[in-house]
């Protein structure tokens, strides 16, 4: 059962992302459940590369 009361954290940056100077070594990565490779943000974020972008980050902390 999912709780009904949580506690939100965020953290937003607005730029222009920049992901020519990312390599395999310093990529960001995600690990997705169902997904047996992490998810690199380079890849996924690759059409927006150039251009002014806003990033959220954001998590939960269930209080009950």
């Amino acid at each position: 059962m999912a709780s009904k009361v949580n506690k939100k954290f965020g953290l937003d940056i607005t730029g222009t992302i920049d992901l020519d100077s990312l390599d395999k070594e310093h990529d960001v990565l995600f690990e997705v459940e169902g997904l047996s490779e992490p998810v690199s943000l380079a890849e996924l974020a690759d059409e927006f590369n150039g251009k002014e972008v806003k990033l959220s980050i954001a998590f939960t902390d269930q209080l009950g």
